[in-house]
């Protein structure tokens, strides 16, 4: 019941109602030491009541101010006036990337932890200190970066927490979200000659970044946006979907769906339904129709085989033209086993139908014979590899 009663509230947040300064909260200025650095910060109080839950926001990527200020829009001060008005305290405060810039890192260390991770955890040890709140109802809220993140900040915390929130976090590596970013950007307008070769610069250089720590990385390759290699690396050290797997605490995960970093498809076993799309065009699914939805707008319907897409039920996984990392990927969570796939062929195409009650290694054996792939297994890890030619 109490999830619910959370979810529910934190829904009503995000919509972002406008509320005087004095009608329902207060607030007051606090400020997070986190080792050498302090960081300033707001603390949203309900006026009314005591013992609140209390939220954390944590940023997504860059040096974001305390109400994640995006042009005209506040979203995070927008969250922390909406849940306050709710009976829920907020605490939100400035990145440390946005305070000290180039100075954030200690002994030039750029990595996650140092990014986000480390004052994400002094902020929740704060929170927990404030008499207005109930320290035993602690709950942090990550946006992008800082929901992907969520899940360590949640393993790390010396504090318990009662739950996470994940807003437009990401499940897949960052280099694949780039890549696709730039792809989806680039597709809204014709390409220059200048824009087309940026675009191919930002394919190899992610290409490469995939390798790092492997004899075939190349260090005369510039990284993505000129990040230091010690900020991939840490971003290579940590399985967020592993990590988030290894929880025992309830998780709340929202995408927008106009984010052109995701989609949704529908696909009707029965029945009948008809949908509305955000241009408020029809849609009547039947049965073994599908339709994706993307920023909002419903695709052409397609027929489909309705029991290739609940074949998991039975234990089956349904292949249709679908490339080799995203094969692997669902290999890798359904047998929670690591698997890695050259970047050369992850565009490898793999059709055919896989029976999951066979061990994972029989069936990346049957990837391989049926494909122009190779692999092999390292203390329980499975890389997939060119075939020699």
């Amino acid at each position: 019941m109490n999830r619910l009663f959370f979810v529910c509230l934190f829904l009503l947040g995000i919509v972002g109602k406008a509320f005087s300064d004095n009608e329902v909260f207060r607030e007051k200025e606090i400020t997070i030491c986190s080792g050498n650095f302090q960081l300033p910060g707001t603390l949203t109080l309900p006026l009314a009541g005591s013992h609140f839950p209390i939220v954390v926001l944590v940023h997504g990527s860059g040096p974001s101010d305390r109400d994640e200020t995006i042009g005209p829009n506040k979203p995070f001060r927008d969250i922390a006036h909406g849940l306050a008005a709710k009976g829920i305290a907020v605490l939100r405060y400035e990145k440390r990337t946005k305070v000290y810039g180039a100075k954030s890192f200690p002994n030039d260390s750029v990595i996650i932890d140092a990014e986000t991770t480390d004052d994400a955890l002094a902020a929740i040890d704060l929170a927990s200190t404030f008499k207005e709140v109930d320290a035993k109802r602690l709950y942090v809220v990550g946006h992008s970066l800082g929901g992907m993140l969520a899940p360590r900040i949640a393993e790390r915390s010396r504090k318990p927490l009662s739950g996470i929130i994940l807003l437009a976090a990401n499940a897949r590596s960052l280099e694949d979200l780039i890549l696709e970013q730039t792809a989806y950007l680039a597709s809204l307008s014709p390409l220059s000659g200048l824009a087309n070769a940026q675009m191919e610069e930002m394919k190899k250089r992610i290409i490469n970044i995939k390798k790092l720590g492997t004899v075939d990385f190349d260090r005369s390759i510039l990284s993505p946006f000129n990040i230091p290699l010690s900020y991939w690396q840490s971003l290579h050290e940590y399985d967020q979907v592993k990590v988030a797997k290894s929880l025992h605490i309830p998780m709340l995960v929202l995408q927008g769906e106009r984010d052109y970093n995701s989609s949704v498809e529908v696909v009707l076993v029965e029945g009948s339904v008809q949908l509305l799309d955000k241009q408020n065009h029809e849609i009547l699914l039947k049965p073994d129709n599908l339709v994706a939805v993307k920023n909002g707008s419903a695709g052409k319907i397609r027929r489909v085989r309705a029991k290739d897409y609940t074949a998991w039920i039975d234990g089956l996984l349904i292949l249709h033209n679908e490339p080799l990392k995203s094969v692997c990927d669902k290999l890798e969570r359904f047998f929670d086993a690591p698997i890695v796939v050259n970047p050369n062929i992850e565009l490898e195409i793999v059709d055919g139908k896989l029976d999951l009650s066979l061990p994972l290694s029989e069936l990346i054996r049957m990837i391989s014979i049926a494909s122009s792939v190779d692999y092999k297994q390292n203390n329980g890890t499975f890389y997939m590899m060119e075939k020699n030619k």
